[in-house]
């Protein structure tokens, strides 16, 4: 099975709105004017009140009901309104999957991608980081828009026990991971994008520079540790210092400051799906 037949079996690979791949190309520039960002939004209303309805969600925003496309730039800056446009058409573009929880799905997305943002704050790479964990698991929904029945079996396997990242391999060739990679390859993502969600499962491997890929890693298991809490806190530190040692990060303190993140992670889940449009996608959607 080739990565040619995943993408196009049972429809074409999911189109953004031509303002988010206007965007998309923007991330490899070192920065982007304001008034561009805005000019393009107020083309696509629908995805500007999205948009706003994210902003205004969480403590994202620390004035309410801010109005504007020009107002949430002033107020976040121009890479934060980029990035959640970005994060809003991207969402928009899988609105019924088959098999798919799509509350837990997003909410999860959000959580790891909000855990990203914050580990890189103070950083340029943070926003960037948003979208490396609110990415990082997409091609699970490809995979079940492509082959419905046979998405929906693993899962029911994985709810028995077996790993799904053994499961997906057997039945499709590839994993979700490189599927996401994939994705993201296509849309034209920056390749350093690309490669950390990659190697999200194993970011001390490869050649390339790791640490976009230990980012999302340690990410996505701080999420894991947040919601389920099945480790201790200090064993959870100490199992994953080869991963936030290289960042330069004290884990332990940050944690502490991770936690309010996941309500956060609720209200965006609930602010993204406002206002989709309900378009016909093969099968019926689970919620």
């Amino acid at each position: 099975m080739s990565f040619e037949t995943v993408f196009s079996n049972g429809g074409d690979l999911p189109e953004l709105p031509e303002v988010v791949q206007a965007l998309i190309a923007d991330l490899h520039n070192q920065s982007v004017e304001p008034n561009k960002i805005a000019r393009a939004v107020h083309k696509d209303a629908q995805l500007a009140a999205r948009v706003l309805t994210l902003v205004n969600s969480t403590r994202l925003a620390s004035e309410p009901n801010v109005a504007t496309i020009e107002s949430a730039i002033e107020l976040l800056g121009c890479d934060a309104v980029q990035t959640l446009i970005i994060a809003s058409g991207v969402s928009g573009a899988f609105t019924r999957v088959p098999s798919i929880n799509s509350r837990v799905f997003w909410r999860q997305s959000i959580a790891v991608a909000l855990v990203a943002q914050e580990l890189a704050s103070g950083t340029p790479e943070a926003n960037l980081a948003f979208l490396l964990g609110f990415m990082h698991q997409l091609g699970q929904l490809v995979l079940n828009l492509a082959y419905p029945e046979q998405a929906a079996n693993n899962a029911k396997l994985e709810l028995a026990g077996s790993a799904r990242q053994t499961l997906d391999p057997i039945t499709f060739d590839f994993d979700e991971i490189e599927i996401s990679a994939e994705l993201a390859r296509r849309w034209s993502f920056p390749d350093s994008l690309v490669w950390a969600i990659s190697q999200q499962a194993q970011p001390l491997s490869g050649t390339g520079s790791k640490r976009q890929a230990l980012l999302l890693h340690l990410a996505i298991k701080v999420e894991d540790f947040l919601m389920q809490k099945t480790t201790d806190e200090n064993e959870l530190v100490a199992g994953l210092s080869d991963i936030w040692s290289p960042l330069a990060l004290d884990l332990p303190a940050r944690l502490a400051n991770l936690t309010e993140l996941i309500d956060d992670s609720s209200a965006l889940e609930c602010a993204l799906r406002e206002g989709l449009t309900d378009r016909p996608m093969p099968g019926n959607a689970s919620e």
